[in-house]
C-alpha cells in the first residue's frame, strides 16, 4: 500500500463499521472528482459543499 492509502492494484480500501473493508477503484474516485470539478467550474455561482458517497462492487 502506498503512502496515500491506495494499493498497487488501483484500489482505495476504506474501513467500515465492524471490521469490513469497502473498496473503490482509484479510477472511479478520479472520475467522480473530475466530474464534480467540472460541475463546480460551470456553475454560475458558489455551490454548497456536498459529500459524495462512493460504493465498491456488490457481490
Amino acid at each position: 500500500m502506498g503512502a496515500d492509502g491506495a494499493t498497487d492494484d488501483g484500489i482505495y480500501p476504506m474501513p467500515i463499521d465492524s471490521g469490513g473493508v469497502a473498496m473503490v477503484a482509484t479510477r472511479d474516485i478520479a472520475e467522480v472528482a473530475a466530474l464534480e470539478l467540472i460541475r463546480l467550474d460551470a456553475a454560475p455561482g458558489r455551490l454548497p459543499i456536498e459529500t459524495i458517497d462512493l460504493l465498491g462492487p456488490t457481490r
